[in-house]
């Protein structure tokens, strides 16, 4: 009976033990190097990944008196995440040596940090939501401050702290605002009392804790006017931290809302799927007008992730459509997954590149880098491009189903709000590659040339992935359709 309880929770147990493991190799293996954490660590996620696929069964299962659940979404979070992971602990194995900050504790942290990622996507309880975020996040804070010998990192992890605590704030008072209105505090049972009470139960006090779900879900995905630590804390933070904040966190963020409000909360879809759509136009335009003006390309990538947390909340806005609500989910873990490549293959660049404690950040540092780099200027521009959205990369697949989901559902003003953003968008991202292309190399300017095998592997995984999402050339001779396709009929059941 036990085994079948953990079963759920194998691959999460999987990386919570891994971490324990590392902690205790540094405790009482004082020549243990950070290398060997760092091997344990990638062998600790690869083997969680492959546990979430071989111990999922077709049907859903829930442990813990209905706390997690292990179902087909909790499975594609659990990957996406996992997967993220993976790439990030490639970015770091050099990165950390040659800023000075390799400890084992880094890889135990990010870890932890992704256990509670994984229990986010696993949560069917908004208690477990809550756990699951605190997890996340209390790692977080210290890895953007992990870098103590640079006043920058320290800083930002103080600013993520206290709003990440405000943020904290208002997702617990709005769960106990939602069991007052409801009595409990498990999902489907939410759900259930308003399918039978009808929406003349809805009660001023469930409306206040709907609203305080959204401001502290808000935070963590970057949306504005919640971003306000964003271009901060991504530039302070160690680059391969924050390449996992701007991919796996986004992606645990953007599961748990999709997942409370889609599952908890259906019948009052016609109260929060407008305040969705709000945030979405805000978000996109505060993004993207903020990056025009960046010279810093931690910080453009940083209003850029902003900008991509509004196209992602044009996708879930779209889930107001009846009878197509899958497929507008589908669209946004398709956008989710796409979004992790091309992001984690540009932070992939910025550390292939960097030397000693410099972090190579400013877009001048890439005057004449196709001259100097080709390999690394094409791979670079092919990621940049890919975040404008042109064909045929992953980037404009992922627009294109967003949209399209959001067209089906009737939006037809957030659409062109959207393409109008991603026009706008395409000036910033096409601006480094201008400079790398058009520009003489600086003689001031050395970049790193030693070898990176696990960096190089990262950079050359993330690159194959945005070209294939994008022309899904393996999916169609699989038989299976598009990617998408693939997605939207595995959530059909769940959905």
């Amino acid at each position: 009976m036990e085994g079948f309880l953990l079963k759920p929770i194998a691959p999460h147990l999987i990386v919570i033990a891994a971490g324990c493991l590392v902690l205790l190799m540094r405790a009482y293996g004082k020549k243990t190097s950070a290398g060997a954490s760092g091997a344990v660590t990638l062998a600790s996620l690869v083997l969680a990944l492959a546990a979430s696929v071989f111990l999922h069964g077709d049907a859903a299962k829930s442990a813990f008196s209905g706390m997690v659940v292990d179902d087909n979404f909790s499975l594609l979070v659990t990957v996406l995440v996992l997967f993220s992971g993976i790439l990030c602990v490639m970015l770091s194995f050099d990165y950390l040596k040659r800023i000075g900050i390799a400890q084992a504790e880094f890889y135990s942290l990010v870890l932890f940090a992704v256990s509670g990622m994984m229990f986010l996507g696993s949560a069917s309880d908004l208690v477990t939501v809550f756990l699951g975020v605190e997890i996340m996040s209390i790692s977080i804070y210290v890895l953007v401050g992990f870098n103590r010998g640079r006043m920058e990192s320290t800083e930002a992890a103080l600013k993520y702290l206290i709003l990440g605590a405000f943020a904290s704030g208002f997702l617990l008072y709005g769960i106990a605002m939602i069991y007052g209105a409801t009595g409990t505090t498990n999902i489907a049972q939410v759900a259930e009392f308003f399918k039978t009470h009808g929406p003349s139960q809805i009660s001023p006090l469930f409306m206040v804790g709907l609203a305080l779900l959204v401001i502290g879900f808000g935070f963590k995905i970057g949306a504005a006017p919640f971003h306000m630590w964003v271009p901060d804390v991504y530039q302070g933070a160690p680059t391969s931290i924050t390449a996992f904040m701007a991919t796996g966190v986004k992606a645990a963020g953007v599961a748990v809302v999709v997942r409370v409000l889609m599952f908890a909360f259906p019948e009052s879809m016609d109260r929060w799927v407008p305040l969705i759509q709000l945030l979405a136009m805000v978000t996109m335009t505060v993004g993207n007008i903020a990056a025009l003006t960046q010279k810093n390309l931690k910080r453009m990538l940083a209003y850029s992730s902003i900008a991509h947390a509004g196209y992602i909340l044009v996708g879930l806005a779209a889930v107001y459509s009846q009878g197509f609500a899958e497929k507008a989910v589908s669209a946004v873990f398709f956008y989710l997954l796409a979004y992790t490549v091309m992001n984690i293959g540009a932070f992939a660049i910025m550390i292939l590149l960097g030397r000693d404690s410099d972090e190579y950040e400013n877009i001048d540092d890439y005057k004449g880098l196709a001259q100097r780099r080709p390999w690394a200027a094409f791979f670079l521009a092919l990621f940049l491009l890919s975040l404008a959205g042109i064909p045929p990369t992953a980037g404009f697949a992922g627009k294109f189903y967003v949209f399209t989901a959001a067209m089906r559902a009737g939006f037809v003003a957030l659409v062109i709000i959207g393409v109008l953003n991603s026009a706008l968008s395409a000036y910033y991202y096409l601006r480094p590659l201008i400079i790398m292309y058009m520009s003489d190399p600086d003689a001031d300017i050395v970049e790193n040339t030693e070898r990176r095998p696990a960096l190089i592997v990262a950079i050359g995984v993330t690159a194959v992935l945005t070209l294939e999402l994008g022309m899904g050339l393996l999916a169609y001779l699989a038989g299976g359709g598009s990617y998408y396709e693939m997605i939207s009929g595995y959530l059909a059941r769940v959905m």
